[in-house]
């Protein structure tokens, strides 16, 4: 049972951890920023300099601040990374399948083609489409997985909604996972054309700007047949 001392420097590092997260959300503290020195929150806030530390510390196995010895405390450069790691334990505690993920690159990857569609110039998706233009047949499952990746994180990248472009990177660890499964498989039915031919699709929508045909393209490549299903279920 926790001491009331206890107790109390947990509800006080609790207002150091609202106090830094509102001025975040407010844009008062950016990426990089570096944090109010732990004497001035402690003073500021009327807690004491160990709960500013306990709330440093939790922000800190977040991911959402790095400590520089001898610096200071900064918010991340990286704010993408700070919940990847809780939503691939929750994921995986709340019984996650493979079709959940795929389900979700779906919505993800279509909205990202869809922008792509508006916003991305002819340059851009030339880029792309060498990215796609790879070796799908004499290839190691390593290599496939690689490029695979760079291809569907490319045309997120095209995306400008800040959201979906950290709701796919936060899927990246859980996304490499089962990218790899399906490739394995992919390769032990000697069917890369399928991925192939997923690619050619989604490009060749991109190139014609065709919004409709994309998001089909992108589903019909991301959804798996029964047979698929059935073997990565063993």
């Amino acid at each position: 049972m926790n001491t009331l001392s206890e107790i109390g420097t947990t509800a006080a590092s609790e207002t150091v951890l609202d106090y830094i997260e509102d001025a975040i959300i407010k844009g008062e503290l950016r990426k990089g920023d570096k944090l109010p020195t732990e004497r001035s929150m402690a003073e500021e806030l009327n807690v004491s300099r160990a709960s500013v530390r306990e709330a440093i510390k939790a922000l800190n196995s977040m991911g959402m601040v790095s400590s520089i010895q001898g610096s200071g405390n900064y918010i991340t450069k990286s704010p993408e990374n700070s919940i990847d790691r809780a939503v691939c334990a929750l994921f995986a505690l709340n019984d996650g399948t493979l079709e959940n993920i795929l389900q979700l690159r779906i919505i993800l990857e279509s909205e990202a083609c869809r922008e792509a569609i508006k916003y991305a110039t002819d340059e851009q998706l030339q880029e792309l489409k060498e990215l796609m233009d790879y070796d799908y047949d004499n290839a190691s499952l390593e290599y496939l997985d690689q490029q695979d990746r760079d291809f569907h994180f490319a045309i997120v990248a095209l995306c400008k909604n800040t959201l979906i472009k950290y709701l796919y990177n936060t899927l990246v660890f859980l996304m490499d996972i089962y990218r790899k499964r399906v490739l394995q498989a992919t390769l032990d039915k000697n069917e890369n054309y399928l991925t192939k031919a997923g690619h050619v699709m989604i490009l060749n929508a991109l190139i014609a700007r065709d919004v409709i045909a994309a998001e089909s393209a992108v589903r019909t490549h991301l959804s798996l047949s029964d047979d698929y299903q059935s073997l990565l279920s063993e």
